[in-house]
């Protein structure tokens, strides 16, 4: 038997809340990355989260994947996540990757949101 034609690759997004440690918060999704590549505007959260990585990795067509996917120089702003509604506060934003049934990586971006509104 040859080798699988599609591999299934698997991402999770979660958001959590700095409250006597860090919480689940609001988002936690899990999708078949291939599934997603072909409909980005299927689920809003993972297509801001993709929106910010895929600029600035090498993931420029659709699965199957034969090579290592590179997110190199990535600088996380602040507009980057204005259509996210989250209250003043310590976050963590975890993004892990799986491929075989696996998780491969796991990516974890701490960050403060203090928004001072009508300034």
């Amino acid at each position: 038997m040859g080798p699988a034609k599609f591999l299934k690759y698997t991402v999770n997004v979660s958001l959590w809340k700095k409250v006597s440690g860090y919480r689940p918060f609001l988002y936690n999704v899990t999708e078949d990355f291939c599934k997603f590549l072909r409909n980005r505007k299927k689920i809003p959260f993972l297509k801001i989260v993709s929106d910010i990585l895929l600029k600035d990795s090498n993931i420029n067509h659709t699965c199957p994947f034969n090579h290592d996917i590179i997110v190199n120089n990535l600088i996380l702003k602040e507009e980057m996540f204005k259509y996210l509604p989250l209250p003043n506060g310590e976050y963590m934003f975890q993004f892990k990757v799986g491929a075989y049934n696996d998780w491969k990586a796991d990516v974890r971006a701490y960050l403060l949101f203090n928004t001072k509104f009508g300034e």
